[in-house]
């Protein structure tokens, strides 16, 4: 099934082979039409906030077929010409990581797309587009909420699973975030206003 964005209209330049950003990007507000976003709800239709797959993985495979990137070939995300990284948003830590942690926190969280796929962690992806997000749904309908990145015919000794769990942002979340976000500057801004403050007082003390 091919995902079609109201941003991208040139599938012949796939976004997942652009440069990897080497720094976590901040989690940025999408460029939605609230229509759009609201167009599933007006019809009474529900969807679930979030998604879980059972991802099987083959370390050491060939490198396109083992990273993170990897992943989006099954959802046919991989042919998107616009930036995957305003639609998704792909962070990971540690099996039994206690919750999910805030929104506000997901840079600390941040992987990059050419980064393995590793049985120790689990995979969260944040999506910030409701079209895509009722693809991705769709997909695991389709397979059962199993996702294989490996061919056929690989032994099984050679295989491994994780865990991917593909969350929706719905646009109040991101309003609380942005929201979250000011306050932390303002408090930010607050305390540096503190620390010049005091290091000029100790300045003046000391004469300098």
């Amino acid at each position: 099934m091919a995902v079609q964005s109201r941003r991208c209209l040139d599938k012949g330049q796939a976004a997942l082979h652009r440069p990897v950003v080497l720094h976590p990007p901040p989690v940025h507000l999408p460029k939605w039409s609230i229509g759009a976003f609201c167009s599933g709800f007006a019809l009474g239709v529900a969807f679930a906030s979030e998604i879980r797959f059972t991802l099987e993985f083959q370390p050491g495979a060939p490198f396109q077929q083992s990273i993170i990137n990897s992943i989006m070939a099954p959802f046919n995300l991989d042919q998107l010409d616009c930036s995957i990284n305003e639609i998704i948003y792909p962070t990971a830590w540690p099996i039994g990581f206690g919750g999910d942690p805030d929104l506000i926190d997901l840079p600390t969280h941040w992987v990059p797309w050419d980064d393995d796929i590793v049985s120790t962690s689990q995979y969260h992806f944040y999506v910030a587009d409701l079209e895509v997000y009722e693809s991705m749904a769709a997909v695991a309908t389709a397979t059962d909420n199993h996702l294989s990145m490996v061919p056929a015919g690989v032994p099984f000794d050679f295989r491994m699973e994780t865990i991917l769990i593909v969350h929706q942002l719905p646009l109040m979340q991101l309003m609380e975030l942005a929201a979250q976000s000011a306050d932390r500057i303002i408090t930010l801004e607050r305390r540096l206003g503190d620390a010049e403050a005091a290091i000029a007082q100790i300045r003046f003390h000391l004469g300098i």
